[in-house]
């Protein structure tokens, strides 16, 4: 089976002549993002094609598909937030840094009061804010007042959620606050060598 993938900016396809790496990364608690590096500008002619479109320009969407022998899913979708260029021994590339639409959470600082509201009521009322899909798992806990002192929409969900053992995931604009579920079985096993080449793993006593 060979890996496929299918890019598309501002609704047109990248061809894949251009398309020198895909990165995308999906953590427990931080926003779901992507990395597209792009092959663009051509000395001779002094021109980045890319770079100069209407496409790859901060604000337009962006959707991933990956697959096998064109049977494809979309594992990311979002926005790019900042494009720079960068010339290496390769050549020329246009970066483009993506990031699911739930990035507009972490957009300004906010002070607000809430009374008498149970967590997720209120992580709820955050994400409806911004017009995202929302599932978040219920507490029954009401608060009689909790205070946003000057932070972003986003720290004070995922303060809310953590005073509750539930984790903040993000994936195709959509926001599920959850309980880890450890009981479920292994989907993947992953071997050094095998199926990993590159790994940062940590242990923290704290």
């Amino acid at each position: 089976m060979n890996v496929t993938k299918t890019i598309k900016i501002n609704g047109n396809v990248i061809s894949d002549q251009f398309v020198f790496s895909v990165e995308i990364s999906k953590c427990v608690n931080k926003i779901t993002s992507a990395i597209i590096k792009l092959i663009d500008g051509v000395a001779a002619k002094e021109d980045f094609k890319l770079s100069d479109s209407n496409d790859c320009i901060p604000g337009s969407p962006v959707i991933i598909n990956i697959g096998y022998d064109s049977d494809e899913s979309v594992v990311f979708s979002g926005y790019i937030v900042k494009q720079n260029l960068q010339t290496v021994s390769d050549g020329p590339l246009l970066i483009l840094h993506c990031k699911d639409e739930s990035f507009k959470m972490t957009i300004g600082r906010k002070s607000d009061v809430f009374e008498n509201i149970t967590d997720s009521d209120l992580i709820s009322q955050l994400i409806g804010n911004y017009k995202l899909t929302a599932s978040v798992d219920s507490t029954t806990y009401e608060n009689k007042e909790i205070v946003q002192w000057y932070c972003s929409d986003w720290d004070l969900m995922v303060m809310r959620a953590e005073v509750n053992g539930l984790i903040v995931l993000t994936d195709q604009n959509k926001v599920s606050v959850k309980k880890p579920d450890t009981s479920q079985s292994k989907i993947i096993t992953l071997t050094y060598g095998k199926d990993i080449y590159d790994i940062d793993v940590m242990a923290d006593a704290k």
